[in-house]
């Protein structure tokens, strides 16, 4: 089965949210989330009444559970993951060659700079070997494929590559996620 995600991060890899709730409440006026998933969770929210306006999905009409079931079935819903105290990468199996912010050009082997960014994700630089350009791995062109993010991860249980947050969504948590 497959366990995508749709996961919500700020623009700088390095932005420390001063308080998730903030978050969390632009997310319910709205309406993107609802209440805590049962039983109470503090980091697992119900989708809200207008998610499925707020999010476009793509491709071939894929189905999916929006409520809990009583046989315990997946079912998309809001997870707050973290807090960490450095950026974490996030990705998957499927994740492309990210690109130099300089040259554009893609960076080959990026997994193994990714273990050892893991190592000292605030302080490491990768030099890009098309172009001599030194930058933080997080900070990669990953087109929104992977990359790394530091606290708090909103994510939605869903495959990711069928949908995107679109207009209201993007705009009512813009604020709170570019760390500006």
């Amino acid at each position: 089965m497959h366990t995508g995600r749709l996961v919500l991060t700020p623009e700088d890899a390095f932005y420390v949210p001063a308080d998730i709730a903030d978050l969390l409440a632009r997310l319910r006026d709205i309406d993107f989330i609802g209440a805590h998933t049962p039983p109470e969770n503090g980091a697992d929210f119900l989708l809200g009444e207008r998610f499925m306006q707020l999010v476009t999905f793509m491709g071939c009409s894929p189905y999916i559970q929006l409520k809990p079931t009583e046989d315990n079935q997946p079912f998309c819903h809001l997870k707050i993951d973290g807090p960490y105290t450095d950026p974490v990468f996030l990705g998957g199996k499927n994740s492309n060659a990210p690109s130099c912010k300089a040259c554009r050009k893609r960076i080959p082997q990026w997994e193994a700079l990714i273990r050892a960014w893991s190592k000292q994700p605030k302080r490491y630089q990768a030099t890009c070997p098309h172009c001599g350009n030194r930058q933080n791995p997080a900070t990669y062109n990953w087109r929104q494929a992977a990359g790394g993010r530091h606290r708090h991860r909103p994510f939605f249980s869903v495959g990711g590559e069928y949908l995107s947050p679109g207009g209201a969504a993007v705009d009512g948590t813009a604020q709170n996620t570019t760390g500006r």
